[in-house]
């Protein structure tokens, strides 16, 4: 049976991925859905990162997770404030990319796969250099052109940066 890894940053996954999981199942893949860690109900083809302990060279990156998941409970992560905050921590400490990369490649590395999906632009690096390492096709699902988001024109250019580099 063919194999198919779909990444994603999500912590509550976007039900466009679990439909078009569901839809590949249907015709006769496996897929595996690796996200980040979320709340509530998984279906049983999504794995978590940090299921299965996590590896402690990335403190760092699990320390900003955590704190981004406290903050989220407090305030709309879509407010201005928010926003300035995420920059701050997008431009002086790690690029989102970047995180994800460090959080998702050595769980994705362990999932063999004739077919590896990024779902949106953070994901993609982790995409391609897994898609590399497993000899599988690329598939890039961008469910909007995240550059032209509402996002302050030094991170307009890092995303842009990352899309050029990338593609």
């Amino acid at each position: 049976m063919p194999k198919i890894l779909m990444l994603t940053t999500d912590q509550a996954i976007d039900r466009r991925i679990l439909l078009e999981a569901d839809a590949l199942t249907g015709d006769g893949w496996e897929v595996t859905i690796l996200a980040m860690p979320g709340s509530g109900p998984d279906p049983p083809n999504v794995v978590r990162i940090g299921t299965n302990g996590r590896v402690k060279s990335l403190q760092k990156e699990w320390t900003i997770l955590a704190l981004y998941r406290f903050a989220r409970r407090l305030v709309s992560m879509n407010g201005a404030w928010a926003g300035r905050a995420r920059s701050m921590v997008w431009r002086h400490w790690i690029s989102p990319d970047e995180f994800a990369r460090r959080l998702m490649l050595p769980e994705a590395l362990r999932y063999p796969a004739d077919v590896v999906v990024a779902h949106d632009l953070p994901i993609l690096p982790t995409a391609v250099e897994t898609a590399k390492y497993h000899g599988a096709k690329l598939v890039y699902d961008s469910h909007e052109l995240y550059c032209e988001q509402e996002f302050e024109p030094p991170l307009q250019r890092m995303w842009s940066a990352v899309e050029t580099r990338t593609i």
